[in-house]
């Protein structure tokens, strides 16, 4: 679960603080960017992002999904530690930040639907996540910002759900 908030806070607040940038049209990288202004902020962001989520994947979702959807939710956790060590600069290529962050969208995306295939909340957090991070690769226009947060928004609501979810079923007294 920290993972995902840290995420959201940090690009919520980062973003509310840089001047000029608009969440419905930037990239959540912007605000890491090697001249941003709140880059240290935005950069642990992703990186408590990456870490919790591949500890949640490693640990919770691998003993309890019902496929290989843990595997992915790894992926996507440690390639945002890619995106957060390849950040976006003033000429300089952007190929290997950009790859990790697409690695990470599929991976994100394909969790709930991998994890929990019969659950209609996981084909809905999922179904969401792909569609909306699928457009942001497609050039949907000025709205592009908008759609990645919509997407990592439903994932991102998924991963806490579950884990919350795990959380209490571990926390239940056993058989007496």
């Amino acid at each position: 679960m920290v993972g995902p908030v840290a995420f959201a806070t940090a690009w919520v607040g980062t973003g509310a603080a840089t001047p000029g940038y608009s969440p419905v049209r930037d990239a959540i990288s912007r605000l890491a960017a090697t001249d941003a202004p709140h880059r240290g902020w935005m950069t642990a962001g992703f990186l408590a992002y990456g870490a919790g989520v591949t500890a949640f994947a490693v640990g919770d979702l691998r003993r309890t999904a019902d496929g290989p959807g843990w595997l992915v939710a790894a992926v996507a956790g440690l390639s945002t530690v890619g995106v957060a060590l390849t950040p976006l600069g003033p000429g300089e290529s952007d190929a290997a930040h950009w790859a990790f962050a697409g690695i990470g969208y599929v991976g994100v995306a394909l969790a709930p639907l991998l994890s929990t295939p019969r659950s209609k909340w996981s084909q809905a957090a999922g179904g969401v996540a792909a569609v909306c991070l699928a457009a942001t690769t497609t050039g949907v226009g000025d709205a592009s910002g908008l759609f990645q947060r919509t997407g990592l928004t439903a994932a991102h609501a998924w991963i806490v759900a579950s884990a919350l979810g795990l959380g209490r079923q571990q926390s239940a007294p056993g058989p007496l």
